[in-house]
């Protein structure tokens, strides 16, 4: 990933790798945002986005950034993100949200210790429920001030910007 993952997320990883890979999706959820991700799905995906962000896939700058690490995944293909080089003038180790087809890229939470602190106090406060097949809010409007109350100044505002037309690159004339 280029850079050492946040030491919480790598134990998850290892006690966890997944909650039963792609086929499990319509099964279960690990947690509010999405379904927990397995080692093998982050490193495919993390090469998928590499790979179209380096032939400018992406319409927009900040669009992807290598340095984004998902570790939850939605039905939608969005994602939840470790960011190891702090975008957007944040700092390496927040979590943020990559909803593919928005061109907002919000910090949500300081770190993947606060996202799994807040996940496990919502769950202790019975702030979220299950059908079985996904876990849900009771009340949206108060799971968004409980997460609040607990990452004061949370959700950061980040929007991808447009991308900069390319200059063409002048060659230095033989000598």
């Amino acid at each position: 990933m280029g850079a050492a993952l946040p030491p919480r997320l790598r134990e998850m990883l290892a006690w966890r790798d997944g909650t039963g890979g792609v086929e499990a999706l319509e099964d279960e959820d690990l947690a509010y945002e999405g379904r927990w991700m397995s080692v093998a799905e982050i490193t495919e995906t993390v090469d998928m986005l590499d790979g179209m962000a380096a032939v400018d896939e992406w319409e927009r700058d900040d669009w992807w950034h290598a340095g984004w690490v998902p570790f939850l995944m939605t039905l939608s293909d969005d994602y939840l993100c470790v960011d190891l080089i702090g975008s957007f003038g944040g700092h390496p180790g927040q979590v943020l949200k990559f909803w593919h087809d928005d061109k907002e890229r919000p910090i949500a939470y300081p770190s993947f210790d606060a996202w799994l602190q807040t996940f496990v106090e919502a769950l202790e406060a019975a702030m979220l429920t299950t059908d079985g097949r996904f876990v849900s809010a009771l009340d949206d409007g108060a799971y968004d001030a409980f997460v609040a109350a607990r990452n004061p100044g949370y959700p950061i505002a980040a929007e991808a910007g447009p991308r900069p037309r390319r200059r063409a690159r002048l060659r230095p004339e033989p000598a």
